[in-house]
């Protein structure tokens, strides 16, 4: 039997397929997620207010605004350890950047937003050290975990990225909380970056998230479907 807060936020309540989701995600072309070292269930309503998140968030939209160059979303997602401060970038087709990458520290001070701008702008990385190429197998799953934003996101993403951490052990997978991606009433919420392809999911149950974890990993979906 579904709990009030079940039916109420979570996996029960009545909203839950009732919209189409077909054109509800506004065009992108590329995607970057900053790593801030606050756990998802700190983050203010607005997380672009952590750190440094709005300044770049500005660049960015101001360098979108040049005819012909790219549209990127921001995203802020739950660093790691170590990963405090770090950008993970999902580039857009036909940059020089290629596959996902990880710029260390670039979100730390303005000199490194600076920095991470003249990567993304230019035609060519500096200081390359400070770079991390991805491995192109590694599947990226984020869900919205935001609570303080909406109470479905708060309530659904814990538990889909737990079980997705627990279903994806020892496989190529790297799961992370992130904040508001939009459509709350989609809850949960999962985007998968996969081999530079994108897919945004909602209304994701439990038994959802065992088909999508299935399809991207190229697996029978019995392989996760017992533990969901």
């Amino acid at each position: 039997m579904a709990s009030c807060g079940d039916i109420e936020d979570g996996f029960g309540r009545a909203e839950m397929f009732s919209e189409p989701l077909a054109g509800t995600i506004d065009k992108y072309d590329g995607h970057i997620f900053v790593c801030v070292p606050a756990k998802y269930t700190e983050w203010p309503p607005d997380a672009g207010s952590i750190g440094l998140v709005k300044a770049l968030s500005g660049r960015v939209k101001a360098a979108s605004k040049v005819e012909g160059a790219p549209v990127y979303k921001v995203t802020v997602c739950e660093a790691t350890e170590g990963q405090d401060g770090n950008i993970i970038l999902f580039p857009p087709k036909g940059s020089h950047i290629k596959g996902p990458t990880i710029f260390r520290g670039a979100a730390n001070t303005e000199a490194d937003v600076d920095w991470f701008m003249s990567c993304i702008v230019g035609s060519s990385i500096s200081n390359p050290e400070r770079v991390a190429a991805v491995d192109p197998a590694t599947v990226w799953i984020f869900v919205c975990c935001h609570a303080s934003r909406d109470r479905r996101c708060g309530k659904c993403g814990p538990e889909l990225l737990d079980l997705s951490r627990e279903l994806t052990k020892d496989r190529p997978v790297t799961s992370l909380a992130c904040s508001h991606v939009g459509g709350h009433v989609y809850a949960g919420n999962v985007i998968v970056y996969k081999a530079g392809e994108m897919d945004w999911f909602g209304y994701v149950t439990p038994a959802g998230l065992a088909s999508i974890l299935s399809s991207a990993l190229g697996l029978p979906e019995a392989d996760f479907a017992a533990a969901a």
